[in-house]
């Protein structure tokens, strides 16, 4: 059986990231082999936000951080 994974989107809201963060790490999970996907939509604090990530602790598994460029979902729909 595979193990879930938990995937979240961010853009320019750092605070409420990292409130989403918190619940999710202090959720229970059936193992802890959870793995945390975090892809930041590059923005003016996209680098702040993938500090805080980074310093984030996910206990449940491997955490993964995506910091795509500046506007990159933006530009992918118009092609």
């Amino acid at each position: 059986m595979s193990e879930p994974a938990i995937v979240v989107i961010a853009y320019n809201r750092k605070e409420p990231l990292l409130r989403l963060l918190k619940s999710l790490a202090n959720a229970n999970y059936p193992s802890n082999n959870i793995v945390l996907h975090i892809s930041i939509d590059g923005s003016a604090i996209s680098t702040e936000m993938a500090a805080a990530v980074d310093q984030f602790e996910w206990q449940h598994g491997k955490k993964n951080i995506d910091v795509k460029p500046e506007y990159a979902y933006r530009r992918s729909k118009r092609c």
